[in-house]
């Protein structure tokens, strides 16, 4: 009981102190923009050259201490490696709990310095490697003549002790087509140019004109975040499956940066907005919202 008393105590000092342990459920970062290829199919939209600044973590690891899944993307995440190698200071120097790292990959870039920091990641948490092995991906990559390269790093990367591999989007058969989201460059994609694609695809494709992606529900009690939050390469907190042009969107309505204020208050903020916009569309509904 003298335990539980002290114990009670202690939270609610660290509490006052700003101190308070902050959980998130799922913690994507998009750590690049940059990428080694234009697919057509990005929904992220066109490549752009800038990689997120690592001070931009030093606020997020400020006030989140454990993270159930930490999702690393871009871009692609490789070309970012200063970010990384301080996102793995931040890990270990700040004792920051994570349960499941993934990263997704195009798997053109390998080099020590990338070994280096894979390792490092797989000591932090346990890794998987998301390798995008779909019709599109291998269409740029034979356009590029990267292939080979491919294979050659994912052999290295087998040697060097990685195989948590999980292949995402692959072209194989199915009896279910895979629905594009129609936003970045599948805009661009046209009927014609998918059609020609499918003829070769093993997993055909479709654009889904009327799909839009919402952003998971996303609570918080106390300071444990069930759901997803998504910080942007400027270290915005946005939405979840956006392009770059939706996410600059919203980073310009809503303010909700790190470096402007704290990534606690941000992701409250964030998470109220949301539960605001659920009750809206309820409202509409005519259906009680509790």
């Amino acid at each position: 009981m003298i335990f539980l008393f002290i114990l009670n105590i202690y939270v609610r000092i660290t509490a006052l102190k700003g101190e308070m342990v902050m959980y998130v459920e799922n913690l994507h970062l998009q750590v690049t923009r940059n990428c080694t290829l234009e697919c057509e199919h990005c929904m992220r939209g066109d490549r752009e050259r800038v990689n997120m600044n690592p001070v931009i973590l030093d606020e997020i690891f400020k006030d989140v201490k454990k993270v159930g899944m930490l999702l690393l993307t871009g871009g692609e995440p490789l070309i970012a490696i200063q970010t990384l190698e301080h996102l793995v200071y931040l890990l270990k120097s700040k004792q920051v709990r994570v349960n499941k790292i993934i990263l997704i990959t195009n798997g053109t870039i390998l080099s020590d310095r990338v070994l280096r920091v894979l390792h490092d990641l797989q000591e932090c948490s346990y890794l998987i490697l998301k390798l995008s092995t779909d019709i599109f991906h291998n269409l740029e990559l034979e356009k590029r003549n990267m292939l080979e390269l491919r294979e050659k790093n994912l052999k290295l990367l087998s040697q060097a002790g990685f195989y948590n591999f999980s292949e995402y989007g692959k072209d194989e058969n199915s009896n279910w087509p895979s629905a594009l989201t129609n936003k970045g460059r599948t805009r661009t994609l046209t009927p014609e140019r998918l059609a020609e694609i499918n003829s070769i695809a093993k997993t055909k494709h479709i654009i889904n004109e009327y799909y839009e992606e919402k952003h998971p529900s996303t609570q918080i009690t106390n300071n444990k975040v069930e759901g997803n939050i998504t910080v942007d390469v400027y270290g915005d907190i946005v939405s979840y499956g956006q392009s770059f042009e939706e996410e600059d969107k919203e980073a310009y309505e809503t303010g909700l940066n790190v470096m402007e204020m704290s990534c606690e208050e941000a992701i409250r903020a964030f998470i109220d907005r949301h539960i605001q916009e659920v009750k809206a569309v309820y409202l509409k509904l005519g259906i009680s919202y509790d």
